[in-house]
């Protein structure tokens, strides 16, 4: 994972579908803190891409913690 995060900092760490690409790896190799850290900085940095909210829904359901991703899903305009 160290690659994927020098891509993200050479690229710009502020480049939204690179840091997409890095959630979801993250996400798909068990690293679930750094997924929801990425996904967190690309709602903040464009908070219209709904598929982070989707994204991080997921790894709240995944992770058992219903309740936020039930507040993800609203937030992302999903329905519940």
């Amino acid at each position: 994972m160290a690659r994927i995060d020098a891509l993200i900092a050479k690229s710009s760490p502020s480049n939204v579908p690179a840091l997409l690409v890095a959630a979801r790896t993250y996400a798909a190799t068990g690293e679930i803190p750094k997924a929801e850290s990425t996904l967190t900085k690309v709602i903040e940095l464009s908070p219209a891409t709904l598929e982070a909210y989707q994204l991080l829904a997921q790894i709240y359901l995944r992770t058992g913690r219903l309740d936020q991703a039930r507040q993800q899903g609203v937030a992302g305009g999903m329905r519940e």
